[in-house]
């Protein structure tokens, strides 16, 4: 027995170090801030929602902002709609819960300063000092559950705006409340009803429908519209716009019990709304309902799990990866216009920005989700024979404006994007339909029929022609794979007219050749001077120097325009160097990875980190972008980057230690990086299952069936990959 004992002290020994391993490992959700992009740049939502769910309750406050809230500013309440990431002017923040002391209906006369803030994925708290009320939050799909902690008094008041908005905040115009709206007491506890509202990014009207439970019968209620309080009047509606109307529940509190609020929201009806309070909501506690959505997030956030680096460095990680599953929203079975249970995914701000990274890697590790967005794609093609990039609470957006565009036909890169990754579940032919009908009748008229574009036809003519070109790039290749080759040689040849625009002549900053703009006549347009020409007449979102990089599917012919890959590489290094590329905004987001094209990995590498650095655990390089902006950093984190609407990666210098990424079918991918320090920002060789890689770029099917992708990272430039060198 004695020579026993040594290794039965060693198996203890190895059972308590495993047991406080155990004990000490953190849920990922520890990790998340929900402040990065609320509090300075970002417009994210700081409230709760479950992955890609249909409603987002958050806290509205005065200066909110698109997103509805700004740190430290006064409380109005929490509205029942956000919408996380988006730039440009923000939709909905409907059906505001107020919860007070005594009555008070207008906006400004129940404000209230904020403490004791706490923000999860999954549950929102703070004490209202004005009042001393406790207010905790926990979302579902539908709706929301509100715990509202009262101090003891007669006078406990909830207080439910339905005219409230927040594109009539930021507007500080009336009319983008609500155009029209109703409101019934069902019972004691029970309202429901529901209100059109406009306003926002697509300035479209829109139905919003809700049902509202309370645990507590309320000493008095009553509604109100506009400045008139309706004592017991049970009923309330309006067909004015900028009205406001609703409802207010007052109670007895002895300071030691709690009132339930549970509120669900359906886009297509009060019936659904009822549905999902009753399905949802009632049938659980606030407890069990905070415990489901902690699981949730859990699941979702340990598709992707990173060892090594700083605490700040997890954080920033995985508040992108919740970032980038909070839109689009599901709200298969709640379309408005359509029946049945087929897929419909809303709030789509806007494809222009998600399908270069958001996209890509929601086919990674939420495959599901993937598909069914396509499915939806196809499902409002056949509904209105047409899918924009935007699109909002159920309106296209090229419906509202057929002028208006941020650039091409980007709903094609995504589909193509899964086509060229054979991914399962799809109506090829159908979503095929969505492509070609984009190419034939979508574009431009002169660029169908000429494929030009020109100035003073077209806002940003430039920009979105080369978009175009892009588009029909991948279009050529879905029709040729499908064997639609009179589409695909049409389309293939009108890709390649981005070169209708390169001037060799244009001289800048010591470079020959940049993207220019054409007269109607064919002659150049005014070439200007300003490097950050924004937002036309001549390019969107960027400028010259921006948009010359900008072609996805020839990088080749345009490094062989500029000069070869050496020239190519120094003149992309000076562009950075010099602020003239603003390489944190999606035009950009593929430039970076071009010097892999042109043979320098390193620098890559180089300029992915200093672009990493732009990230902070408070906020983002600029607008979040419902997801594109987080996705960037993901890839960019992991070292392995898309090239969306094909099924390529380029690599740069991984963040972390290591990786494990969930791929669909249960496979893995392990990313592993030997000396991953702060200074070891470039690669020295890289081993895919084994085999030593001599380029910067995998296929999609090197990948998804999982395996071990390890690299040696360096402190100091090293050649793999390269086939030219220079100083940095």
């Amino acid at each position: 027995m004695k020579y026993l004992l040594p290794h039965i002290n060693r198996m203890i020994l190895l059972l308590l170090m495993l047991k406080s391993i155990c004990c000490c490992a953190q849920p990922l959700v520890k990790n998340i801030n929900m402040h990065m992009g609320s509090d300075i740049a970002g417009n994210s939502v700081v409230g709760p929602r479950l992955p890609y769910g249909s409603s987002h309750p958050s806290p509205d406050t005065k200066n909110g902002g698109q997103d509805g809230y700004s740190k430290d500013n006064l409380l109005y309440g929490f509205s029942q709609l956000h919408a996380s990431g988006a730039g440009g002017n923000s939709h909905y923040g409907n059906f505001l819960l107020s919860p007070q002391l005594g009555l008070a209906i207008d906006l400004e006369k129940h404000l209230s300063t904020i403490s004791e803030e706490k923000a999860l994925p999954f549950t929102y708290e703070c004490l209202l000092n004005r009042y001393g009320i406790i207010a905790k939050i926990v979302p579902s799909e539908h709706g929301a559950t509100y715990k509202f902690s009262f101090p003891k008094t007669d006078s406990a008041t909830i207080l439910l705006d339905c005219g409230y908005s927040i594109p009539q905040k930021i507007m500080r115009n009336s009319d983008y409340g609500a155009e029209e709206g109703e409101l019934n007491f069902d019972s004691d506890t029970t309202v429901s009803g529901w209100g059109k509202y406009s306003g926002g990014w697509l300035y479209s009207p829109y139905k919003v429908f809700f049902a509202i439970s309370i645990n507590k019968k309320p000493s008095y209620k009553g509604t109100f519209l506009n400045k008139k309080i309706q004592p017991d009047q049970l009923s309330v509606s309006t067909m004015q716009a900028g009205t406001r109307f609703g409802a207010w529940l007052g109670f007895n509190s002895t300071g030691n019990e709690d009132v339930y609020v549970h509120i669900a929201v359906s886009m297509k009806s009060i019936n659904n709304a009822k549905a999902y309070l009753n399905s949802e909501l009632k049938t659980q506690s606030f407890q069990e309902l905070k415990k489901k959505a902690a699981k949730i997030w859990e699941t979702q956030l340990s598709k992707i799990k990173v060892k090594g680096g700083s605490h700040t460095k997890k954080s920033i990680f995985y508040s992108c990866l919740l970032r980038s599953m909070i839109t689009p929203a599901n709200r298969t079975g709640d379309s408005p216009i359509w029946d049945g249970k087929d897929a419909y995914f809303d709030d789509q701000f806007c494809v222009w920005d998600t399908w270069r990274t958001q996209f890509p890697l929601m086919a990674l590790i939420n495959q599901e989700n993937y598909i069914s967005n396509i499915q939806s794609f196809i499902k409002r093609f056949e509904t209105y024979k047409r899918v924009d990039d935007a699109f909002i609470a159920g309106t296209e957006s090229m419906l509202i404006d057929p002028n208006f565009r941020q650039g091409g036909d980007n709903v094609t890169n995504i589909i193509v994007d899964a086509f060229s990754k054979n991914t399962p579940g799809i109506n090829w032919e159908k979503a095929y339909g969505i492509v070609k009908s984009q190419a034939d009748d979508m574009r431009w008229p002169s660029y169908i029929k000429e494929n030009k574009m020109y100035m003073g036809t077209f806002r940003n003519p430039a920009s979105t022609q080369l978009e175009f070109c892009y588009n029909d790039y991948l279009a050529g290749y879905m029709a040729k794979k499908m064997g639609h080759n009179l589409d695909a040689d049409k389309y293939l040849k009108r890709a390649e007219s981005w070169e209708y625009l390169w001037n060799p002549a244009i001289k800048d900053e010591g470079f020959m050749g940049f993207i220019q703009n054409r007269n109607t006549d064919s002659s150049w347009s005014y070439y200007p001077p300003n490097k950050k020409d924004l937002n036309g007449p001549n390019f969107y979102e960027g400028s010259s120097w921006v948009y010359s990089y900008f072609v996805p599917h020839n990088f080749p012919k345009l490094i062989e325009l500029c000069g070869g890959k050496e020239k190519y590489a120094i003149r992309l290094n000076y562009a950075f160097k010099n602020n003239l590329i603003d390489y944190s905004n999606e035009p950009s987001f593929l430039t970076i990875r071009s010097f892999i094209d042109a043979g320098r990995p390193d620098l890559c590498s180089y300029w992915v980190k200093e672009n990493m650095k732009k990230y902070s655990i408070k906020n983002y390089p600029g607008d979040e972008d419902s997801g594109a902006m987080s996705s960037w950093y993901i890839f960019s984190a992991l070292g392995v980057f898309p090239k969306a609407g094909a099924d390529t990666y380029y690599l740069n210098a991984p963040t972390f230690s290591s990786a494990v990424v969930k791929l669909p079918a249960e496979k893995k991918l392990r990313i592993i990086a030997r000396n991953s320090r702060n200074g070891n920002i470039y690669i020295k060789s890289v081993q895919l299952n084994g085999k030593h890689l001599k380029t910067a770029v995998l296929q999609h099917k090197e990948i998804i069936n999982g395996g071990t992708l390890k690299f040696t990272l360096s402190a100091t430039p090293t050649n793999w990959g390269q086939v030219v060198q220079f100083d940095k």
